[in-house]
């Protein structure tokens, strides 16, 4: 099978290849949209296919179906934990071209958000218009956070106007294209802004009954899911955020608050020993979320200890959503409790119904579970400390303005021995 590698050349064409389209049209052909002019390709010089005139490196070669696979890996790669080695097929190289002044396009990828966070970005204007058009017309606004990494989290905003239409619109979109490869999917409704995560919260907590407003499925996954126990497919969530019309609300009571506002269950140390006297805890009491860094790498059955203590001290209905994380987690950092929570739990295993309108996301390590994990699990992206040293002293040199701290200095914190899986003995 010809293969034929072109790098560099017209910025677009670097976003188009990585453009959710449709498997019947050609990424040129976005590209060309996207400039504004068709893209001139040329042929190859050792195979018959063809490649933009204006690239910087092309890569010629070829791929033998039936020939044995290659093992190759581990990589980093955009969700900030590391794509584990695996077989992929040996291209063979049978010629290298490049420009007279050739430059090797690059990106660092690692623990979000990094330089890819702009892709989706752009995909989220540049395909609203088509998803309308093509799969649903009441949508009005889509939004990927970066913590989600594309294909963990997806907004939708719609236009709603009879009752279900929030789920009918999750269902579709969980078959739609590659949406199909989305883990956590939330509709809403009316005149929100869906990047101002406050308003965001806010709406989706005052609009979703956990009984009956979550859908739980499974399917795809991306190949890059390290958290479901089969390689790329799990569990999925759609979250029905949306205004209810009268058909769709429920007669019954949620938990009450005023429990909660008591001054001894409001503080941090009272927080504390309920889940262990050494875990850290975020409370965020206006929204009844507590965010506890569990260490499972001691005790394999701390989840399960902190649901117990949680019951025995009759504190369910005391809560409306409990986030679970490794001790290594900063509980106040919620970019990296979201980037953490989405990426280790597999919504149908993980989301646990500790009562009628309360859950539980345990978001931890699952190596360190009771009965392990059945896949190797991996560990999270970031430079070693003399990768860090080095750059710092080549600062200087390099005249691109102040010194910034390493993301990775952060990310070390997240790291178990600093290699590319995790281990049960770290």
């Amino acid at each position: 099978m010809p293969v034929s590698v072109a790098l560099g050349g017209d910025p677009v064409y670097t976003y188009s290849a990585t453009a959710p389209l449709p498997e019947d049209v050609n990424e040129y052909i976005l590209a060309g949209f996207l400039r504004k002019k068709k893209v001139k390709l040329v042929k190859c010089l050792t195979n018959d296919l063809y490649v933009p005139f204006d690239s910087d490196i092309v890569i010629e070669g070829y791929v033998d179906p039936a020939e044995e696979p290659f093992w190759e890996g581990p990589f980093g790669d955009h969700t900030g934990f590391y794509s584990l080695a695996d077989w992929y097929p040996r291209f063979h190289v049978t010629c290298i071209t490049h420009s007279a002044k050739a430059v090797y396009p690059a990106t660092i990828v690692g623990i979000p958000p990094m330089e890819d966070a702009c892709f989706t970005k752009a995909t989220e204007k540049i395909f609203l218009a088509p998803v309308k058009i093509a799969v649903q017309p009441e949508i009005e606004d889509l939004h990927m956070p970066s913590a989600g990494v594309a294909h963990n989290l997806v907004i939708v905003k719609i236009n709603k106007k009879y009752p279900g239409q929030g789920k009918k619109v999750i269902n579709s979109l969980f078959g739609a294209g590659q949406m199909m490869f989305t883990k956590y999917l939330v509709v809403v409704s009316s005149e929100i802004n869906i990047r101002n995560y406050n308003e965001l919260l806010l709406h989706v907590y005052q609009n979703t009954d956990f009984r009956s407003d979550l859908i739980f499925t499974s399917g795809p996954l991306d190949v890059l899911d390290h958290s479901a126990d089969k390689f790329s497919f799990g569990g999925k969530l759609g979250i029905d955020g949306t205004i209810k019309n009268n058909e769709e609300i429920s007669n019954s009571k949620s938990g009450s608050s005023e429990e909660f506002l008591k001054p001894e269950r409001s503080s941090l140390n009272h927080w504390k020993q309920i889940f262990n006297a050494e875990c850290n805890v975020n409370l965020i009491s206006s929204l009844k979320i507590i965010i506890a860094g569990l260490n499972q790498s001691e005790d394999p059955m701390a989840v399960e200890k902190s649901i117990k203590r949680l019951t025995d001290n009759n504190l369910i209905d005391t809560l409306r959503l409990i986030l679970a994380v490794d001790h290594t987690v900063d509980v106040n950092d919620l970019y990296t409790v979201i980037w953490q929570v989405l990426g280790n739990s597999d919504p149908q295993r993980d989301i646990k119904f500790i009562s009628d309108n309360t859950l539980f996301i345990d978001g931890t390590i699952k190596a360190f579970r009771k009965g392990g994990f059945p896949r190797k699990w991996p560990n999270v992206v970031c430079s070693s400390e003399e990768t860090i040293n080095t750059i710092d002293n080549k600062w200087a040199s390099l005249d691109i303005g102040p010194s910034i701290p390493s993301p990775s200095i952060i990310g070390s914190k997240l790291c178990r021995q600093g290699t590319d899986e995790v281990h049960l003995n770290n």
